[in-house]
């Protein structure tokens, strides 16, 4: 196996991406803003990577991942508290997506997606106050 080829991933990423319609920003609030700064796939490793993403406020439970490739709209898996983790659940014609972020702000970002493929994403995401 290879190294990995973070250009194709993070292709792959906009194409997902891109079959969801774009949702209107204007009214939501940051949730959180969060830098990946390794990309792992099972087997292959990990390797340096810059993605970022802002989690955004909607109604009730719900979200909009917001990054490069695009608006991802999901549900909370819990209750947003300060003391606790946050989970935040998508999914699109073609992957599942999983980004928990911790107390501590430390973040995992998972795209499980056909073939079976998982792309796993580590860095930090800063919860809005």
């Amino acid at each position: 196996m290879g190294g990995l080829n973070m250009g194709k991933y993070i292709g792959l990423i906009g194409l997902l991406a891109a079959a969801l319609p774009n949702m209107a920003m204007a009214g939501q609030d940051i949730l959180a803003q969060c830098v990946f700064t390794q990309e792992c796939t099972p087997g292959e490793g990990c390797a340096d990577t810059t993605f970022e993403v802002e989690v955004l406020s909607g109604t009730g439970m719900d979200f909009t991942i917001q990054s490069m490739a695009g608006d991802l709209p999901g549900t909370l898996a819990s209750a947003p508290r300060p003391d606790a983790p946050l989970f935040l659940f998508a999914t699109s014609e073609t992957a599942a997506h999983l980004l928990s972020i911790q107390s501590d702000g430390a973040a995992r970002y998972t795209l499980h997606l056909q073939g079976p493929l998982v792309l796993d994403y580590q860095g930090v995401c800063k919860r809005a106050e």
